[in-house]
């Protein structure tokens, strides 16, 4: 009682410029009497874009996540492969907050912040999708962890990749929203203020069949995947949220 599972996405750089996008997968037990969550770090290498294999990730680290209130936190991290990297670095929260309170929930109606949360393809475990849909801005957010189209091929971190599906436009009690950009980040470093450079890469059609199935269509425009367009049928890795109806 009073426990649940936090599931966290990483989505950051090599240690150096020229190495590339990586992406990280966090997840811990947390209780509802502390402000403090012990997650283990895991990633996956040598994946492709939606389509086999299933890929099993690895435990590479530890990391220990304190909320400060309901718009700040604290990551600490220590790598265990092979990196030696460890820090801390401080969190805001992206977009405005909805539900949370100091004391639990602020009593705000979610509306369509329940579809918020994890989805992936069983067929291609290991690459998904962490959704957050904003009420209070009509705004939807999604970070897509995946791989390069023949990631499978070199294998090994240079295979990941990530994009951000970002907009403005997804009305209150909306299901489904056409047109949604998809951007990709370069020229980043590892917990580094370096600047990055975002550029959209294509757009992306969404479609929330209910509360816990979700389809994706995606055509890329830019960049390595130009000309390349599919479809993701998604499912969550958890339960729907208490409330969430469709």
């Amino acid at each position: 009682f009073g426990k649940g599972v936090l599931f966290g996405g990483w989505f950051t750089f090599d240690v150096t410029t020229s190495g590339g996008q990586r992406w990280y997968a966090m997840q811990g037990t947390a209780s509802s009497n502390s402000s403090t969550v012990d997650l283990d770090i895991a990633t996956g290498y040598g994946g492709n874009l939606n389509a086999p294999p299933v890929v099993n990730g690895s435990v590479v680290g530890h990391a220990t996540l304190q909320f400060i209130d309901c718009n700040h936190g604290t990551l600490a991290y220590t790598f265990a492969d092979g990196s030696n990297r460890t820090g801390s670095m401080p969190l805001l929260r992206l977009t405005p907050n909805v539900t949370c309170s100091s004391a639990g929930d602020n009593g705000n109606p979610p509306g369509r912040y329940l579809l918020s949360g994890s989805w992936y393809d069983a067929a291609t475990s290991g690459q998904g999708l962490i959704f957050d849909i904003n009420p209070i801005q009509r705004y939807l957010f999604a970070a897509w962890y995946t791989f390069a189209i023949n990631g499978q091929q070199p294998g090994g971190p240079t295979s990941q990749r990530w994009y951000t599906l970002q907009s403005g436009e997804f009305a209150e009690d909306a299901t489904s929203l056409n047109g949604i950009g998809i951007y990709a980040a370069t020229g980043g470093i590892f917990d580094d203020p370096a600047a990055t450079k975002t550029e959209k890469v294509g757009t992306a059609d969404i479609v929330f069949v209910s509360c816990t199935a979700l389809t994706l269509s995606y055509a890329f425009t830019n960049q390595d995947n130009l000309g390349r367009t599919g479809t993701i049928h998604l499912t969550r890795t958890g339960p729907a949220p208490a409330g969430c109806s469709l």
